[in-house]
C-alpha cells in the first residue's frame, strides 16, 4: 500500500477563484481508505475532482473513484448539471484520481447554486465491496457571461 497527497488531484486551475472540499474521515484521523471530493469554481465556472486512497499499514484496498459531477440546485431539489460529468469504472491498486469537466454558468444577473459530487468504491482482498457518495458544501456561482 502506498499513501498519497491529497494534493495529487491536479492542480488548481488558474481562472479558478477558489476551491472547497471535503475528505472522509478528515485528514488526520486514522483509517483503511480515505475519500476525498472538491470542487474549483469562479464566477463562471465550477469543477469537480475526487481522489481515493488506501492508507498505508493495514488492509490492502483496491480502489476506484467511479464518478464526479456538478450538481446545481433547482427549486430545491439537486440535479446533474448539463456537463461536468465524468465516469471511469477500473479499480488500482492504492490511489485512484478523477477530474470532471467544467459546468459553465451563462446568463449575465443569472446565479447557479452547485455543489460536486463523487462516487467511490473499494473492496478487500476477499472482494468484498463497499460504495460510498460524497458531496462537497454548495456554492452559488454568479453568470458574468
Amino acid at each position: 500500500m502506498t499513501g498519497a497527497s491529497i494534493f495529487a488531484l491536479g492542480a488548481q486551475p488558474a481562472s479558478a477563484d477558489t476551491a472547497i472540499g471535503r475528505c472522509d474521515p478528515p485528514i488526520g484521523q486514522d483509517a483503511a481508505v480515505r475519500t476525498c471530493v472538491y470542487m474549483d469554481f469562479d464566477n463562471n465556472h465550477a469543477r469537480s475532482r475526487a481522489g481515493i486512497y488506501d492508507v498505508a499499514g493495514g488492509t490492502d484496498f483496491d480502489v476506484d473513484v467511479t464518478i464526479v459531477k456538478i450538481e446545481v440546485n433547482v427549486n430545491g431539489t439537486w440535479v446533474n448539471a448539463d456537463s461536468g460529468t465524468k465516469v471511469e469504472v477500473q479499480y488500482e491498486d492504492a490511489t485512484d484520481t478523477l477530474v470532471g469537466s467544467y459546468e459553465t454558468c451563462t446568463g449575465v444577473g443569472r446565479t447557479e447554486k452547485v455543489r460536486a459530487a463523487a462516487r467511490f468504491r473499494w473492496r478487500n482482498p476477499a472482494g468484498v465491496e463497499v460504495y460510498q457518495w460524497m458531496h462537497t458544501d454548495a456554492r452559488t456561482i454568479g453568470c458574468t457571461i
